[in-house]
């Protein structure tokens, strides 16, 4: 938040809030299961959309991962009232494109 009361977030900034994230879980979760919201919609005001924004997060997560392992387990939440606008095969398609 801006200390005009304002929201505004973008990719990059997720991107970096997201890398911390993972550093923070690393050392503090000791290897148990994660669970994560889709963060950055809504009042983050990023402008993207939910499928874009749990794609981000899974590619930060693959990418700290292959630096240094983190958990075997990520699990993305979502609310209810999101999941008649979300397409499900989505990033699960795009999981399948980057990992295999």
């Amino acid at each position: 938040m801006r200390n005009d009361l304002t929201v505004k977030s973008n990719s990059d900034y997720i991107s970096t809030l997201l890398h911390k994230l993972w550093q923070e879980v690393r050392l503090k979760c000791h290897r148990t299961d994660v669970v994560i919201p889709i963060i950055g919609s809504d009042l983050a005001r990023s402008g993207q959309s939910r499928i874009q924004l749990s794609k981000l997060i899974i590619t930060s997560f693959i990418l700290a991962s292959k630096r240094e392992f983190i958990t075997r387990k990520l699990m993305s939440t979502t609310y209810p009232k999101d999941l008649d606008s979300m397409d499900f095969y989505e990033p699960q398609d795009f999981i399948k494109s980057i990992c295999f």
